[in-house]
């Protein structure tokens, strides 16, 4: 059918001094199109100087697979293997009936005593949500029975384990369930039986400190989320340059000369200023404060601004 083959590409265009009438290719359901401006023609694509042809495909030098750049996922992060077979996947609220490729993952961790796994796991910053990363860092690991934290106890590293609550080893069973029935059923992933768990601090985003750097800001204790620890990736060859920390910049970069900014110091909170001049570690601002007195301006009684060096 000429709908699914390829033909000349096609611009249109308005021409006012054409009289032509369109003919109907339905005339049961449209009628003619009387005195029709439209103009059709080929159009072809502009030649691009210095290239004879287009490659198709990725370019030379790009990266896959286990290399690809963070943000595009890829299943290499985890070395697996895949078969095919009835695994009854959920589709639409119901099992396939139909073969699957099932992929089953490797999981490096089988038996690793839990110290040593929380010592080499907790307080690390590592990927999880495989195979769409997302970065986090370990603030515990679990197992059926304990939940291992780390304390500092001079400069040596100490687990601490504290034993399940009666009513927690039914809690933690039905989330590790939960987690192998998503990636067994859904994903059609099989994870093999999960004997640890991770708790994760996911990354929200980029914070500025006091001195001007940009540090990672993870979520705060208490807010964890839990991944089974044969899933989680522990580095990746390109992180995300968008969460990239930076050391303080110098002052004078940061805040150039005649740059609008706001004082956040005590006495004029959130007035506007200008800066004026700066030294290695300290601005001198010309701050706009109200006219009237500053208890005025404390009680936000903002009726005009006067510039003043402050």
């Amino acid at each position: 059918m000429e709908r699914n083959s390829t033909g000349e590409s096609a611009v249109f265009t308005r021409d006012d001094s054409l009289t032509e009438t369109y003919e109907s290719p339905l005339p049961a359901f449209f009628p003619d199109i009387k005195d029709c401006k439209c103009k059709i023609s080929v159009f072809h694509l502009p030649v691009i100087e210095g290239v004879s042809s287009l490659r198709k495909g990725l370019c030379e030098g790009a990266f896959k697979g286990a290399d690809s750049l963070f943000g595009f996922p890829s299943m290499h992060t985890i070395k697996h293997t895949g078969n095919l077979g009835y695994h009854g996947v959920q589709v639409f609220q119901a099992p396939s009936r139909n073969e699957t490729m099932v992929v089953n993952i490797a999981n490096k961790h089988e038996d690793v005593k839990p110290e040593a796994l929380a010592l080499s796991k907790i307080g690390k910053r590592v990927y999880v949500g495989w195979p769409f990363l997302k970065e986090g860092v370990v603030s515990s690991i679990s197992d059926d029975m304990f939940k291992y934290e780390i304390q500092m106890r001079g400069k040596n590293k100490v687990v601490i384990k504290t034993p399940h609550r009666i009513n927690s080893f039914d809690t933690w069973r039905k989330r590790v369930d939960k987690i192998e029935t998503l990636y067994n059923k859904r994903f059609g992933v099989v994870i093999g039986d999960i004997e640890f768990t991770a708790q994760v601090l996911l990354l929200k985003g980029l914070r500025r400190e006091m001195n001007g750097a940009l540090a990672k800001d993870f979520c705060k204790p208490g807010s964890e989320q839990e991944f089974a620890v044969q899933t989680i990736v522990d580095t990746v060859k390109h992180p995300d340059s968008r969460t990239k920390e930076e050391p303080p910049r110098p002052l004078n970069e940061d805040f150039p000369l005649e740059s609008q900014v706001f004082f956040l110091g005590h006495g004029h909170y959130g007035c506007p200023a200008q800066v004026i001049a700066h030294s290695d570690n300290a601005l001198a601002l010309r701050v706009g404060v109200c006219f009237y007195c500053y208890s005025l301006c404390q009680s936000r009684h903002y009726l005009g601004y006067v510039m003043c060096d402050d």
